[in-house]
């Protein structure tokens, strides 16, 4: 089993021989006494301990051996803050874990929004079990924890829109969403919450910070300091459960919102020595930059070298639970862009050679081919969430986008015919976004300043009074779009995350 390690606090140094000791000893004379008496003690025993983290869910896995363990917080300097006393010394294996618990929620407490939220939940599950003893179903919730986390930033419920107009769009700027936490450090990456009225930030200073978007206070809920990685790409799992981070490291960091913990993937995860994407040459970071998860959230699929892309099981606990790589496809060339399309049962991959790679994820077999028209410097693959469209990127700004019925005329291995070519940016494309309902595109390169446009669809065609040349997006490094569209963020080089509200999306909306 691969073994994951928090977020590093702690210590256990294995060349102190007298700081940790195995309580078994060896049979003696006694032992068949003792065994008659353990015998007749069998329905006395207590029942396994189960491990549960601060939100009170038992914890996914159990190490029967921590039982055996004794710890000395005497003899080793560093371990003498966990003790309750002076004299104390010796303590159990699960009694350790616990006390490394209670200083790493000493050193980094809860914010307040997670607490008031714990408390909650506590009341609600204290309900939930007094209708279970009264002949009541019973249900451990944990379905419900997230809800509860984000229950004051809930999105509204509203009418559902019809369709939007092309050439003109209404779209006004609100106060900047990170303005309660201004930094100069560049914009890495942004994303919404897949169910809540929630943004990340991620900043090239190593950190990330939540906000509770409402497009006056945008409230900072957390910082998240990771001093390991610096963060190039991040992403909120679809559960809105944690936040996965990356960076030009062969490794990925996992925010849990839940526990406040930080976990890193196991050593070794990608096989092969393949593990992260190629080097710079080929647009690559050497890094896990380029991942997607599948809409249910169980699969991760990760770039890695020389074409490969590697398939992680993260499963209902993620890397929690020591996730393990089920398998992988592999193109001819370094591999460009990942995308899901068909609910999780395709993955679409884009090479250097803007050859796109459609897989069967249950076979691993390439069930489609086809290149991208007038393909040259293929640099960014995006699919929407409908199956209606997907665009391919070029490091000269210009983006094909195909629909649904193009790809039933393209022929294997040849130039798929595209329903438009957007040429409005002149620069690499390094950001594009389909909003949720599949009737925007936003398009973005990061090269040069003010470089950002919005795509109509099914037309393609961009939106001519927005942005002007007066919109202070500076060089545009990030952008999302929120679950309902009614909120565009805009990250710069600057350090800004620009806040725009789309009329069309909040109409009717509380």
């Amino acid at each position: 089993m691969l073994i994951h390690r928090c977020y590093q606090l702690f210590f256990i140094d294995s060349a102190t021989s007298n700081a940790v000791a195995s309580t078994s000893q060896a049979p003696d004379a006694d032992s068949d006494a003792a065994s008659t008496d353990d015998d007749s003690d069998t329905d006395a025993r207590p029942s396994k301990p189960s491990l549960k983290t601060a939100n009170r869910r038992k914890a996914a896995w159990f190490d029967p051996a921590d039982e055996e363990l004794t710890v000395s917080l005497k003899n080793v300097k560093r371990l003498r803050k966990l003790r309750n006393d002076a004299e104390e010394d010796v303590v159990g294996g699960l009694e350790y874990e616990g006390r490394l618990r209670r200083q790493y929620e000493k050193l980094h407490p809860a914010p307040a929004w997670v607490t008031e939220a714990r408390k909650r939940l506590s009341k609600k599950r204290q309900r939930r079990d007094e209708d279970s003893e009264e002949g009541g179903s019973e249900s451990d919730g944990s379905d419900d924890e997230v809800d509860d986390l984000f229950r004051a930033a809930r999105l509204g419920k509203g009418k559902r829109r019809g369709l939007l107009s092309s050439g003109e769009i209404d779209i006004d700027r609100v106060r900047d969403a990170n303005q309660a936490d201004t930094s100069t450090a560049s914009i890495a990456a942004l994303g919404f919450h897949p169910r809540a009225q929630v943004l990340f930030s991620a900043t090239s200073d190593r950190r990330l910070r939540l906000f509770q978007i409402d497009g006056t206070n945008n409230s900072l809920l957390q910082t998240l300091q990771v001093p390991e990685l610096p963060i190039t790409t991040a992403a909120f799992h679809p559960s809105g459960s944690s936040v996965l981070m990356t960076g030009n490291r062969p490794f990925f960091m996992s925010f849990d919102l839940q526990s406040g913990q930080v976990l890193r993937s196991p050593r070794g995860l990608l096989t092969g020595g393949l593990g992260g994407s190629d080097g710079v040459s080929t647009g690559g970071m050497g890094g896990l930059e380029r991942f997607a998860f599948n809409p249910d959230g169980d699969i991760l699929a990760v770039g890695g070298r020389r074409g490969y892309v590697h398939f992680v099981d993260w499963g209902a606990g993620g890397v929690s639970n020591g996730g393990q790589v089920i398998g992988e496809v592999k193109m001819n060339v370094a591999v460009k862009g990942i995308a899901w399309q068909k609910g999780g049962q395709e993955l679409l991959t884009l090479g250097e050679d803007s050859e796109v790679y459609v897989w069967d994820v249950g076979s691993r077999r390439c069930v489609s081919r086809w290149r991208d028209e007038g393909g040259f410097g293929a640099c960014g693959l995006a699919t929407d969430s409908r199956d209606q469209f997907s665009a391919v990127a070029s490091s000269t700004g210009i983006v094909n986008i195909y629909d649904a019925a193009s790809a039933k005329a393209a022929t294997q291995g040849e130039e798929r015919v595209a329903l438009k070519a957007v040429g409005n940016l002149t620069t690499a494309v390094t950001s594009m976004r389909f909003n949720h309902d599949s009737q925007l595109l936003a398009l973005a390169s990061r090269t040069n300043k003010d470089q950002l446009k919005l795509v109509h669809l099914p037309t393609a065609t961009v939106f001519s009074n927005w942005p002007t040349q007066t919109t202070p997006l500076h060089n545009v490094t990030a952008l999302d779009f929120s679950l309902g569209s009614e909120w565009l963020a805009v990250g710069n080089a600057r350090g800004k995350v620009l806040l725009y509200t789309v009329k069309h999306y909040t109409k009717g909306r509380k």
